[in-house]
């Protein structure tokens, strides 16, 4: 007969009740049952961690000390004797009792480490960036057991998250917002740990429950890009090869890299204009013919749209489309 009582429960804590049936006249002593321990199975941490009323076949708590985490079930064998418990002349039988200790959150997560560290490419998302891992006592699996991470600084913005794994209960940080190594090169956050239910009264965080990450922002080659884009450049038909246009200016958003930056119009869009552009220089756009620029082709009188090719030393060819 299976039984739960709580861990940690005090002296004369109620378990179970146990009955015996007789069939003699329970007025008389030939049904009068008694009831008595014969053995408790482990003996830990004393073998007589139950007790029962011999009369009433209630089974309580002899002394604290039940801990799940120890010792998480217990065999009872219990004596029924009729004759008022006579062992001379009484009849007797026994029965199994299986106590089983029912866990509370008696044990806090504690990281296995002060400090954790990860990194992160930039401009990626949804992927874990480092992985934190806890130890705890308590029922695997259960509220009192699950991990719950928080990260109460370094992180204003929101770039990170924790999920945490139902299986291993790791903290898993994840990134959820783009960083950009131009900005932060490296996130410095604290994190806290508690367990789904709160801990049971008198039990105190563990000072394991806080540590710190360090997470490092990856350096990935971005494209060059126009600031202004697209640019509408208006002139009169009929200007004369070589006028000046336009100027182009490209900006690389990688500051930290040696690279210099040049342009080139795409002549399959347009091909009577050709684009002056030394490294890492403002680039100028120039007519190369004299013929009426507004009656080319199919542009006549209409806008016209121009594609500015950009690269960097360090790249084959980067297209950013007008």
């Amino acid at each position: 007969m299976p039984y739960l009582t709580v861990a940690s429960s005090s002296s004369g804590t109620f378990v179970m009740h146990l009955a015996a049936f007789d069939h003699d006249d329970n007025t008389t002593a030939n049904g009068m049952v008694r009831y008595r321990i014969l053995s408790q199975t482990p003996h830990s941490p004393i073998p007589n961690m139950f007790t029962i009323n011999s009369e009433t076949g209630d089974i309580v708590t002899v002394a604290a000390g039940l801990d799940r985490e120890k010792v998480s079930q217990y065999s009872i064998i219990v004596q029924a004797t009729d004759m008022e418990g006579n062992l001379n002349f009484g009849l007797s039988n026994t029965a199994t009792a299986i106590i089983s200790v029912t866990d509370i959150n008696d044990n806090p997560p504690e990281l296995t480490s002060r400090t954790f560290s990860g990194e992160v490419p930039e401009n990626r998302i949804n992927v874990a960036v480092a992985n934190l891992t806890v130890i705890d006592r308590d029922q695997p699996r259960s509220p009192n057991w699950n991990a719950v991470y928080r990260i109460i600084s370094g992180d204003p913005i929101g770039h990170f998250t924790i999920i945490t794994d139902p299986h291993t209960n790791d903290g898993m940080v994840t990134v959820v917002k783009p960083v950009d190594f131009e900005q932060n090169r490296a996130f410095m956050l604290t994190v806290v740990v508690n367990n789904q239910a709160p801990l049971a009264s008198g039990i105190q965080s563990s000072l394991q429950s806080t540590s710190g990450v360090t997470i490092s922002v990856v350096d990935i080659n971005e494209p060059p890009f126009f600031p202004t884009n697209p640019k509408s450049i208006r002139f009169e038909e009929g200007v004369p090869a070589g006028t000046s246009l336009t100027t182009f200016s490209a900006s690389d958003p990688d500051r930290f890299m040696q690279q210099s930056i040049r342009c080139w119009t795409d002549t399959h869009t347009f091909s009577h204009t050709y684009i002056h552009s030394p490294p890492s220089q403002p680039a100028t756009l120039t007519t190369s013919c004299n013929r009426s620029l507004g009656t080319v082709g199919n542009y006549t009188n209409c806008p016209s749209l121009l594609r500015i090719l950009c690269i960097r030393s360090q790249l084959r060819a980067a297209l950013l489309p007008v």
